[in-house]
Parts: C-alpha cells; sequence; structure tokens
C-alpha cells in the first residue's frame, strides 16, 4: 500500500490539528456567584439569578433600599397575622344556632 499512496508515512486515520486560537468573543462568561456559564442572551444566572451585568461590588444592596424592603416586609407580615387573627375570631365566635 505504501508504494501506491504517496506520502505513505502519515497516518490516515488521525484529523489534522489545526491550532484553535481563543479570543474572547469564544470563551463563555461565567456567573460571578455560582461561576455557571450564562446562556446565550441571557442577562440573569438562570441557577442562582445574579445579573449578568453587574459588577461583583455592585451586589451590595443599597442601605436605604434595605430599610424599604424591610418595611414592607413588616406591613405585610402585620396585615396577614391581622387578617388569621380575625379568621380564628370569626371561627371560634360563630353562633352555633
Amino acid at each position: 500500500m505504501g508504494d501506491v499512496v504517496q506520502n505513505a508515512d502519515r497516518e490516515f486515520w488521525r484529523a489534522p490539528v489545526v491550532p484553535v486560537v481563543e479570543t474572547s468573543a469564544n470563551i463563555a462568561e461565567a456567573c460571578t456567584g455560582c461561576g455557571t456559564e450564562f446562556i446565550m442572551g441571557a442577562g440573569f444566572c438562570h441557577v442562582c439569578g445574579a445579573d449578568r451585568h453587574k459588577v461583583a461590588s455592585a451586589l451590595v444592596a443599597n442601605c436605604s433600599w434595605t430599610r424599604l424592603f424591610e418595611a414592607v416586609q413588616v406591613w405585610r407580615i402585620e396585615w396577614l397575622l391581622s387578617a388569621a387573627v380575625a379568621f380564628l375570631a370569626g371561627i371560634l365566635l360563630k353562633n352555633q344556632n
């Protein structure tokens, strides 16, 4: 077979090796929170929900935003508890007749 084929010293079962140059466009971005690769076109991580475009230092919540969020949550808990008390009072004080 070697006398029929030119350049018979090469192994024909191997694919030719082409050097791959990685550019920043070929490298997938990973989440800074959990390390998962972002899905193409996604603005948020599909695992932990972190914003793709925010800087890691910007993840710290603003103090005024945190206080507002806590105030809303306390207000919701108060209304939920008052609704539960009114419901239980209506059941307990219901006339049996």
